[in-house]
């Protein structure tokens, strides 16, 4: 297996990447992995497509006295997210018959450890939370 694999790099800087085996079976999967990236990326396509499009219709639906705060749903949109998962990381544990108390407490060491990690996925997720709060001052003012 080693020399497969010695031969393999020896090929790529040679330029004949075809000439390995493994590439032949590479090639033969690329179909259905390009079909894949297609489906994801029209998923995501319509996605975003329905969520701007939602977004809009609760936003000019409602009189400008009973419209609701676009922070107050970005707020509980994230909290939900949060609270599943929480959840799902429970439920992930529980195969390892820790309790969730357990399960909790290791997910509080994870996240709240060491200050620089939670730093360093805190400035990313204010981030993304300000983007949020943007993206429905957008469709108000669409």
């Amino acid at each position: 297996r080693i020399m497969r694999i010695g031969t393999y790099f020896k090929d790529i800087r040679h330029g004949s990447r075809m000439a390995h085996p493994a590439n032949a079976d590479a090639q033969s999967n690329s179909k259905p992995l390009l079909q894949l990236k297609i489906l994801a990326l029209l998923a995501l396509v319509v996605q975003n497509s329905g969520l701007t499009i939602a977004m809009r219709m609760s936003r000019i639906s409602k009189s400008p006295t009973n419209l609701y705060s676009a922070s107050t749903a970005v707020a509980v949109s994230e909290f939900l997210k949060t609270f599943l998962c929480v959840l799902s990381f429970c439920y992930s544990r529980r195969k390892d018959s820790t309790s969730i108390l357990q399960s909790l407490e290791i997910a509080r060491k994870e996240s709240f450890g060491d200050w620089k990690d939670t730093m360093r996925v805190a400035v990313p997720s204010g981030l993304y939370v300000l983007q949020n709060n943007l993206q429905y001052l957008a469709t108000s003012n669409l």
